[in-house]
């Protein structure tokens, strides 16, 4: 589970980055790069570090999720600018909270960014064999698995899917209208989004049921409030379901 986003600021301003033509004040940006690999590595991605020629301490950061002929590229930089610690009226690589903004050397420019991908990207992301086999921590969990599972054409051992793994409410949106879905519509039990091994771990009639009061709590929620789903707040699901003496 990926840290709080403004934990992740946090921990990426307090890593120093500092690109300078100054060899004096020139900085190695693989700590930061160490950082988000470990974070895109979490979700699913496939990362690669790889140094630049004639640069000491520079690195690049390749993370790739899927495949496939189209994709989206989302492109940063991970060293900040020189600073002048005279000139800042607080600890530039301490990330302070103040009148609702966030002050720290890169805060903007660009570590912030990287935080926030990687959380939009968490959102999207599909319930797949992994999050069944090893229990996922999932911060926007509906629903819990429990009882038995059935692993239909791949051998896995009975026992080893784990019990009282998490079903994310992300799982419950179909794909944004942009991209040929529907808006306005929750998709559950065995039409969620999941991977083959994801659906498997989650088809019994229990885990449906489990599944199917999240889904309904949230279409409840829904018409009271008139949002639709995908802007629907999952915490608000959660304490509904604590409410009701549900435990995730």
């Amino acid at each position: 589970m990926l840290p709080a986003p403004i934990e992740m600021i946090r921990q990426l301003i307090a890593t120093p980055s500092v690109s300078s033509p100054d060899a004096r004040f020139d900085q190695s940006n693989r700590g930061v790069v160490d950082l988000v690999a470990a974070w895109a590595a979490e979700l699913g991605f496939s990362v690669r570090i790889e140094g630049l020629p004639g640069e000491s301490g520079k690195v690049n950061l390749i993370a790739t999720l899927g495949a496939g002929d189209d994709g989206l590229v989302l492109s940063g930089h991970t060293d900040t600018v020189p600073y002048d610690a005279d000139r800042w009226t607080d600890d530039p690589f301490a990330l302070t909270e103040r009148d609702d903004k966030l002050f720290g050397l890169g805060t903007a420019g660009m570590k912030g960014f990287f935080a926030a991908a990687l959380h939009a990207i968490a959102r999207f992301e599909r319930f797949d064999g992994k999050d069944v086999m090893e229990g996922t921590q999932f911060e926007d969990a509906v629903a819990s698995k429990y009882g038995g599972s059935d692993p239909v054409g791949v051998q896995r051992p009975y026992t080893a899917i784990k019990q009282g793994a998490l079903f994310p409410y992300r799982s419950l949106l179909p794909r944004s209208p942009g991209k040929g879905g529907i808006d306005g519509l929750l998709v559950a039990g065995r039409c969620s989004s999941a991977t083959m091994l994801g659906h498997y771990g989650g088809k019994s009639m229990g885990n449906m049921i489990s599944v199917g009061q999240g889904a309904g709590v949230a279409a409840a929620l829904c018409a009271q409030l008139d949002v639709l789903p995908r802007q629907l707040d999952y915490r608000l699901i959660q304490a509904k379901l604590d409410e009701m003496g549900v435990s995730l």
